[in-house]
């Protein structure tokens, strides 16, 4: 045969009858064609898959002349496909991949919850963001690569330097720890077969490993010590005042309307300064965060009324008011 005569599949053992007894006997694989392409001199096995959308032409292997190990270049490909369907046709990592690679697309996956309405609040997504940021740079001027990752010690090795980095930088152990935490929730993305990468079966970085390689000091002990001096009459006198300061304020607000509710050099419109007791009656009774309160009953789909009734819940008013 000429060298300049195009090649097909068949000439390298291709068959429709070894075709369908491969997917006969591999039931859970995808369906899809092989295609033989062309680059430069050489011809390579590829994999189109069934169905729409882009990205489905997979590549799976060389081709070779003849029979090696007793197989054709066709059966051969088989046998390649079958792993690359297991691994869903991820390529392999190298253990010598900088870290990088796998921090910027655990990036594009909190990008993408961040769009998700039904994903984490906003502000612990940003939370998270940057935190991996910071662990980013010093996997850089550490040069940390995939087989550091992958070895469970010299992964803790990697974490006490990253808490050594973080404290030359003069940052608060509150920052430093949340940073920790992030760099945590990167490796159980790392380990997670299901809505992570699955590229390690595990990781030793756990809250308790975190804490044992960097436990509290005498000053952050006796800080907690002293939050626990309030009491409970301390608890009930702020609930109450709150309570009673948004139930007279909102009673108010629907009688009379804006128009006449004082208003402050904060705040021109609606609740006033009076914001901070109907912000601190959800946190002190359900223990919202700031910025969750924020954020919540904004979409259209719950609106103002729902936000008005369980307002309403809360403080205790039982008449309908805006017709719910």
């Amino acid at each position: 045969m000429s060298k300049n005569t195009k090649k097909t599949k068949y000439d390298y053992g291709y068959s429709e009858g070894m075709k369908e007894t491969y997917f006969q006997f591999n039931s859970t694989s995808r369906k899809g064609s092989f295609q033989l392409l062309k680059k430069k001199n050489d011809y390579y096995w590829y994999f189109l898959l069934s169905g729409s959308g882009g990205n489905r032409l997979k590549y799976i292997c060389k081709t070779f002349e003849g029979k090696v190990n007793n197989q054709t270049s066709f059966q051969h490909c088989l046998d390649v496909l079958s792993q690359k369907q297991l691994e869903d046709f991820q390529p392999k990592l190298q253990s010598s991949m900088r870290i990088g690679k796998l921090i910027d697309e655990y990036l594009s996956y909190l990008l993408k919850e961040n769009n998700d309405t039904d994903g984490r609040m906003f502000e612990t997504i940003q939370s998270l963001k940057n935190s991996i940021n910071r662990f980013d740079d010093f996997t850089k001027i550490e040069d940390v690569r995939f087989g550091d990752i992958e070895n469970g010690r010299k992964l803790k090795e990697i974490i006490k330097k990253y808490l050594e980095f973080c404290k030359n930088r003069g940052l608060t152990r509150h920052t430093t720890k949340t940073y920790v935490k992030g760099v945590k929730q990167f490796l159980d993305w790392l380990s997670d077969e299901d809505s992570g990468r699955g590229l390690i079966s595990s990781h030793p970085i756990t809250t308790q490993f975190i804490n044992k390689v960097y436990p509290p000091t005498r000053k952050d002990t006796k800080g907690s010590i002293n939050n626990l001096s309030y009491k409970r009459k301390d608890y009930d006198t702020m609930f109450n005042t709150c309570l009673h300061k948004v139930r007279d304020f909102w009673t108010e607000f629907i009688e009379n309307g804006s128009q006449h509710i004082k208003k402050s050099r904060f705040h021109t419109d609606g609740v006033g300064s009076d914001l901070v007791y109907f912000i601190s009656l959800f946190q002190l009774h359900s223990g919202f965060r700031f910025g969750e309160i924020l954020t919540s009953y904004r979409s259209k789909n719950i609106g103002k009324r729902e936000l008005i009734k369980r307002t309403h819940l809360l403080i205790g008013i039982k008449e309908k008011v805006g017709g719910y």
